[in-house]
């Protein structure tokens, strides 16, 4: 298994300026999903199941109580037909036998189906979240959750650890820093290329997050033979300088970069005069 968070968790780059820079590869030994690593990262059932029977309603409690009831009473079925069946070789226990096969197989199939949509319908409901300085505000995928060990200096932590989908922000006051958003754009994917071996860095992009002016990276290279592919975003706004920094491993980049980029559209930033008046 490759041990990539032992190389490089909690790494942060800060020789040749005072600005904090942000490279992390915490849980992404798993690229290929059939590998050793892939295991050991699928998801637990019971860890997707608890929290949704916490949440549950009166009716789906209902809906839960009929499949306990069937999950004890078919096996029970089954039991009575062939112990009868055997001991009088009436044909019509070998209908009780049918029966309870059936049923058995209808409520495990609708128990399951039932369990995975709601498991869906939660991993569908999207979540704001904001960072502790409370610059930034996103709503991200319900699959997403608070993270706290990606990174010491982001104010904001959150991914999937399963899906391999990550994204850190890491805000900064303008006054330390006497730099342009390129400047500070450049130093900061170059600082993070700086960890990754074959490095290679996309066309410079501006864009716009929240009306403020923002440059994104494409940035990818491997560490430890684990090919990684980083979405790196740097916003200035009246008073800062924020990197929004997502990353997956190259192999799901096709599904995670259209998420990330959802994210973005969403984000809003506040500047800290906002804050103190709130």
């Amino acid at each position: 298994m490759l041990n990539v968070t032992a190389a490089l968790r909690n790494a942060d780059l800060a020789e040749g300026g005072r600005m904090n820079v942000f490279i992390s590869t915490k849980y992404l030994a798993a690229d290929d999903p059939m590998s050793e690593a892939g295991r050991n990262v699928m998801p637990d059932t019971l860890s997707h199941t608890l929290p949704l029977l916490a949440a549950m309603s009166a009716q789906q409690a209902g809906q839960l109580t009929v499949i306990v009831v069937m999950a004890v009473a078919v096996p029970a079925l089954f039991i009575l037909s062939l112990v009868r069946l055997i001991m009088t070789k009436k044909p019509v226990w070998i209908a009780g036998l049918i029966v309870s096969v059936l049923l058995g197989i209808g409520g495990l199939g609708a128990g399951v189906t039932a369990l995975i949509r709601k498991a869906r319908e939660a991993e569908s409901t999207p979540t704001v979240v904001s960072s502790t300085d409370h610059h930034i505000r996103a709503r991200i995928p319900g699959h997403w959750k608070t993270m706290t060990d990606l990174n010491k200096q982001a104010t904001l932590q959150v991914g999937n650890t399963t899906r391999t989908e990550f994204f850190v922000v890491i805000s900064e006051p303008k006054a330390e820093l006497e730099l342009t958003l390129d400047e500070y754009a450049d130093l900061a994917s170059e600082h993070v290329m700086g960890a990754l071996q074959k490095p290679e860095r996309g066309t410079k992009t501006r864009v716009t997050i929240d009306g403020n002016p923002a440059i994104q990276y494409e940035l990818k290279g491997t560490i430890q033979k684990v090919p990684l592919v980083y979405l790196q975003t740097t916003v200035e706004s009246a008073d800062g300088f924020h990197q929004l920094i997502m990353w997956t491993i190259q192999s799901k980049q096709a599904i995670a970069f259209p998420i990330f980029k959802d994210v973005l559209e969403s984000l809003k930033v506040e500047e800290t005069a906002k804050t103190e008046e709130s």
